[in-house]
């Protein structure tokens, strides 16, 4: 048996994410993006979001594609809690 881990979960911006229809929300929030993901990963620092959007959804990311990432990298906060 191993030890079940939550995270807390942020519904009213998961709220705002979905209802998204332009990059506002990405252009405002790329510092809190981890190094890895795919809305800083290979992008230059003074890239907007709405440029990066653009280039993931040339490369063949849907819309509701990149909300559900969006939702996964903010809507969850930091490190899960044990619970035993």
């Amino acid at each position: 048996m191993g030890t079940d881990v939550v995270k807390l979960f942020d519904k009213r911006l998961c709220d705002r994410v979905l209802a998204l229809s332009g990059s506002g929300l990405v252009g405002s929030r790329l510092q809190e993006f981890d190094e890895f993901s795919i809305f800083r990963f290979g992008f230059a620092p003074e890239v907007s979001g709405s440029v990066r959007l653009a280039e993931l959804v040339r490369q063949g990311l849907s819309h509701e594609g990149l909300k559900r990432e969006l939702v996964q990298e903010l809507c969850f906060a930091g490190d899960g809690m044990a619970v035993d």
